[in-house]
């Protein structure tokens, strides 16, 4: 995984100029969210000095960093961009995951499910959906699914993966979809693993431990157990799991990296490799 360095940044809503590092900005001064804090549309003011936005800012039920998400959501959304906005609630719902506070992940697995689903209702195809899985025919299915799922939806949930499972998607794709249709039955709403692909850009996404654990399983041998046991041991309370990708050039040019990383304090202190050429 590659950090980035730190960098000055200057805020499109204030002019306030800070230093930040890292994919989500957050001005101090204004409190303005997003990716990239230098482009500002002004009809989004109100949003920002409205006051469920500036209760989320300072709500000490969340990390700093999964309220910098929640805001950024919901600029996306006042601003039209209804899929940015599902992404970026679910990677908020992925944190509080991770991060073992699963009764406000599954309010954002619930809101990211909304958004999805008032797409698909508008008759957008799943496969042409914005995000990490977009032009990966199946994995939309899923991760619909699975946010429904998370939300006690079941019903809907159910819906989705009936419509994947009729589709000729790979054999993965309908055991992932299956699997979900199981955890539904026995009205599971606990997370599942979503795995990354390659696309265009690098991707990574916080998990949870239990992910490890999941490689790790019951085997007390093979080189992937040995590998993710040692890794788990470095984990410790307040670490963060990531899940990385390389981007889909770095495959095709035979030096492709897939894994995961624990990152305590802004520092990556381990590294999983689940795949490589």
């Amino acid at each position: 995984m590659h950090l980035p360095d730190l960098q000055s940044v200057t805020c499109g809503n204030c002019g306030h100029v800070f230093t930040h590092m890292g994919a989500m900005e957050r001005c101090p001064s204004c409190g303005y969210c997003s990716y990239n804090v230098a482009e500002f549309d002004k009809q989004l003011r109100p949003v920002i000095e409205s006051a469920a936005y500036r209760s989320q800012l300072v709500d000490a039920r969340y990390p700093e960093y999964v309220s910098n998400f929640i805001c950024a959501g919901m600029l996306a959304e006042a601003a039209g961009r209804q899929a940015d906005a599902g992404w970026t609630y679910l990677f908020a719902a992925w944190v509080l995951d991770g991060d073992g506070k699963g009764e406000l992940a599954r309010a954002w697995h619930g809101k990211a499910a909304d958004t999805f689903v008032a797409l698909l209702g508008e008759g957008q195809l799943f496969g042409e959906q914005p995000g990490p899985f977009a032009g990966h025919p199946g994995e939309f299915e899923i991760v619909v699914s699975d946010c429904l799922r998370q939300a006690g939806r079941w019903a809907e949930a159910l819906q989705v993966i009936e419509r994947g499972l009729s589709r000729s998607y790979e054999d993965d794709i309908h055991k992932r979809l299956a699997r979900q249709r199981a955890l539904i039955q026995r009205r599971d709403t606990g997370p599942v693993p979503v795995k990354l692909t390659p696309t265009n850009e690098y991707q990574e996404r916080p998990v949870s431990i239990e992910e490890i654990d999941e490689l790790i399983g019951p085997a007390e041998h093979g080189w992937l157990a040995i590998e993710a046991r040692s890794f788990r041991e470095k984990f410790k309370p307040g670490d963060t799991v990531i899940e990385f990708c390389n981007p889909r050039s770095s495959w095709q040019a035979l030096a492709g990296r897939a894994g995961y990383q624990i990152v305590r304090d802004g520092k990556v202190i381990a590294t999983l490799i689940t795949a490589m050429n």
